[in-house]
C-alpha cells in the first residue's frame, strides 16, 4: 500500500474499490473527478460515460500513461486511475516513484518515420482550397459546417484544437472515415466503405514546424493547422478518382501539391484494412523510387 501524496495520481479508496468500469465511472463522478483512466488487459477505449466523466482505457504502457496523466493535468482536469485489480494501480505508483514531470509530457520520442491523416474526398477539396488541414475548432470559428462522428465521443473541448496524426500502420484514420460514412462509430475493419485520401507526413519535419503534443492517446497532435505543403505523399483510392479530382479542382491545386498525388490499385470493394495496406504500399514504394 502507499500514501497518496500526489495530486495527479489519484486512486479510489481500497475499501470502496469499484468492481467494474461502470462502477468506476459512477464513483468517479460522485467524487468530483473529470477523467477516469482504466488500465486494460488488452485493447483501448475513449469516450464520455453516461454519467459525464471522460473515460480513457489503455493497456499498461508506462510512457502512454504518463502522457495521459500529464496532458490531463496540463488541461486542469482531475484524474483518477482504476484497474479491476487494484494492485496494478498501486504497482504503477511504486514504478513511477512519484516522479511525473511536465517534461515527460513534452517528449516527442520514438516517433515512427512517417505519420498520416485520412479524410473524405469532399473534405480534401476544402483542404486544397485552404492549402491546409485545420482543426475542428478552427473550422467552427470560420462558420464551416463540419460532418464528424467525433461528437458522439463527447471529447474535452481542447481535443478539438488539434489535428490528430497516426502511425502509417494504424487503422484508426480509416476507421474515422468509415464511421463518418455510416454515421456511427465503426470498428469493423473489414466493412465495405469508400475511402477518401490518405495524407502522409514526415514526423521529423512536422515536429520541427508545428506546435505539437503527445497526449498518450494519439501518437502526435498538431495545434490548429498543418500546411498542405508539409505533406510528402497523398494517396487516392484509384487513378480515375485522382484524375477526376485534379480536373474538378485544378484552379485550387498548385503543381507542387499535384506532384505529391499517388493512387492505389483499384479495388472493387475497399475496406479500412485493405485501403490502409494498399495506400501504405503505394506511398512506401514512391519513397523507395525517390518520387515526391
Amino acid at each position: 500500500m502507499y500514501e497518496r501524496k500526489l495530486e495527479y495520481f489519484n486512486t479510489f479508496d481500497e475499501k470502496v474499490w469499484p468492481q467494474n468500469r461502470r462502477e468506476a465511472e459512477r464513483l468517479g463522478v460522485d467524487l468530483g473527478y473529470d477523467t477516469l483512466i482504466c488500465l486494460m488487459d488488452k485493447g483501448e477505449l475513449m469516450g464520455r460515460s453516461p454519467w459525464g466523466i471522460w473515460c480513457v482505457g489503455i493497456e499498461k504502457n508506462l510512457t502512454r500513461i504518463k502522457r495521459v496523466l500529464n496532458y490531463e493535468r496540463k488541461n486542469k482536469r482531475k484524474v483518477v486511475l482504476w484497474a479491476k485489480k487494484k494492485e496494478q494501480v498501486y504497482d504503477l505508483y511504486n514504478i513511477f516513484g512519484g516522479n511525473i514531470s511536465m517534461e515527460d509530457y513534452e517528449e516527442l520520442i520514438n516517433l515512427p518515420k512517417y505519420l498520416c491523416h485520412s479524410t473524405a474526398i469532399n473534405n480534401f477539396k476544402q483542404i486544397v482550397k485552404d492549402n491546409a488541414l485545420l482543426s475542428y475548432n478552427e473550422l467552427i470559428k470560420m462558420n464551416r459546417t463540419v460532418k464528424t462522428i467525433r461528437g458522439k465521443l463527447r471529447e474535452p473541448h481542447d481535443f478539438l484544437d488539434y489535428i490528430d496524426l497516426a502511425s502509417i500502420d494504424s487503422l484508426s484514420p480509416e476507421k474515422v472515415v468509415a464511421s463518418r460514412q455510416y454515421s456511427k462509430l465503426n470498428f469493423n475493419l473489414d466493412l465495405r466503405y469508400s475511402p477518401g485520401v490518405r495524407i502522409y507526413f514526415s514526423s521529423n519535419k512536422v515536429k520541427k514546424l508545428y506546435d505539437t503534443c503527445c497526449d498518450g492517446l494519439h501518437i502526435l497532435k498538431i495545434y490548429k493547422k498543418i500546411n498542405l505543403e508539409s505533406a510528402i505523399g497523398i494517396v487516392f483510392p484509384s487513378k480515375k478518382e485522382m484524375e477526376t479530382f485534379i480536373i474538378n479542382n485544378r484552379e485550387h491545386i498548385n503543381s507542387n501539391i499535384i506532384s505529391k498525388f499517388l493512387f492505389a490499385e483499384t479495388e472493387n470493394e475497399w475496406t479500412p484494412r485493405k485501403f490502409t495496406r494498399e495506400a501504405n504500399k503505394t506511398f512506401i514504394e514512391s519513397k523507395t523510387e525517390g518520387r515526391s
